[in-house]
């Protein structure tokens, strides 16, 4: 029979390839990754932990996946010896040095018991816990497409959009880049598998800060829904007191109920514990008595105590001094403007409209702030060392916890 490739080389011409299979060679320098699921090495075991087929490249050792110790069934023989020889062997492979009582004492059971204890109680609750089970964190969602949502600004739906973008880029780096963790005495090379929910929108702490930002604005806009200027007393149902009930003529006058009414209003309010938070130098300005109108977006429905906070952006020394030149109040400025904390305490008389604030107090300048609205305080109680603390809105209700330490504080 001629050989064909043998011509080829006397005549010149090129040998014809080979049809076999060229199977690779097995590394000897260490373990290695291999998701050749057996099919081009030897097999060694499958993973009891993930299910992983190792082949000979990864070797016996820890699986490369979850960690698991993954031998062959002669290694596995001589682990179970619990003699010298098993623990020489456990060493090699894992690098460690072997339990007391051998891999299948007690102690190592009792251990993989616990383990397996936990993740049944994880289970339990999940499956308990139909909310949280049935919960989608999905930016496409209603709650969180920036789109859709009407309680975004549009500079925080720009944060979110950059955000994002950062995320995109964050996941690519990582896609292309992989870290080895090399051990030259046991000759073992592992992989480091980053964290996915690092750049994950759904977790990101920085998206989820704006978005909670805008869900306290929801609920406030369901408390608080703003109202025109001019009221309409639809489904008003006035309601006394029942120690007036019984005692029609010891109400001699409207303002002794007027009064009455204010009185509780205030109470509810400093019990609610609501705040404002204003940029500087207009909250420190409050606090100390030398600002007593500010324009508001909306009727806030309230009369009483309010908590003065500082936002926490920085102002320029310039703004400071061309706020505190076109208010004229006459007195000295107040000695620092902290940001980002509690500056004091303030009583909101009332909330009027722009126009009767035109009307009844200055037709020539407008109080600080935007708004159809405006409010008026009274009386304050100024803080000669602020409170820490990051606004959630420019209108909200403190934590309660929170709440007990600014009631110690204005003791």
């Amino acid at each position: 029979m001629v050989n064909k490739n043998k011509l080829a080389q006397k005549y010149g011409g090129k040998p014809q390839a080979s049809n076999k299979i060229v199977v690779p060679e097995v590394e000897t320098t260490g373990r290695r990754l291999c998701n050749c699921q057996a099919r081009l090495h030897a097999l060694v075991r499958n993973c009891l932990g993930c299910g992983k087929i190792v082949c000979v490249q990864e070797g016996s050792g820890p699986c490369m996946v979850c960690g698991t110790l993954v031998c062959t069934e002669e290694e596995k023989e001589i682990l179970q010896r619990n003699s010298r020889k098993s623990a020489e062997l456990y060493k090699k492979l894992t690098g460690k040095e072997m339990p007391a009582g051998g891999i299948h004492s007690l102690a190592a059971i009792g251990h993989q018991v616990e383990l397996a204890r936990d993740f049944r109680d994880r289970l339990l609750i999940a499956d308990a816990d139909t909310e949280r089970r049935t919960r989608v964190n999905d930016l496409e969602s209603d709650y969180c497409n920036i789109d859709r949502n009407p309680y975004l600004t549009k500079e925080e739906r720009a944060q979110i959009v950059q955000r994002r973008d950062e995320l995109k880029r964050m996941r690519e780096e990582q896609k292309r880049s992989m870290i080895l963790n090399i051990d030259l005495e046991n000759m073992v090379a592992t992989h480091t598998d980053t964290d996915k929910r690092a750049t994950d929108p759904n977790y990101d702490p920085v998206i989820r800060t704006i978005l909670e930002k805008s869900e306290t604005r929801r609920q406030l806009a369901e408390v608080n829904v703003p109202v025109s200027a001019q009221w309409e007393p639809k489904g008003f149902i006035p309601q006394y007191a029942q120690q007036f009930a019984h005692k029609p003529t010891e109400v001699t006058e409207v303002s002794e109920l007027c009064y009455f009414n204010e009185e509780a209003l205030a109470a509810e309010t400093e019990r609610a514990g609501y705040a404002v938070a204003l940029p500087q130098p207009a909250g420190s300005y409050l606090a100390n008595g030398l600002l007593k109108y500010i324009r508001w977006d909306e009727d806030l429905l309230l009369k009483g105590p309010l908590y003065v906070c500082a936002k926490t952006d920085a102002t320029p020394q310039a703004d400071i001094d061309a706020f505190s030149k076109n208010l004229k109040t006459g007195a000295s400025a107040p000695s620092g403007f902290p940001t980002g904390c509690v500056v004091g305490k303030a009583y909101l008389d009332e909330v009027m409209t722009l126009t009767d604030y035109s009307d009844e107090v200055d037709k020539k300048h407008l109080p600080f702030g935007s708004g159809d609205f405006v409010l008026h305080f009274s009386h304050v109680i100024p803080l000669a060392v602020p409170v820490p603390y990051l606004p959630q809105s420019n209108f909200f209700q403190v934590e309660p916890s929170f709440r007990d330490v600014l009631a110690k504080v204005f003791v």
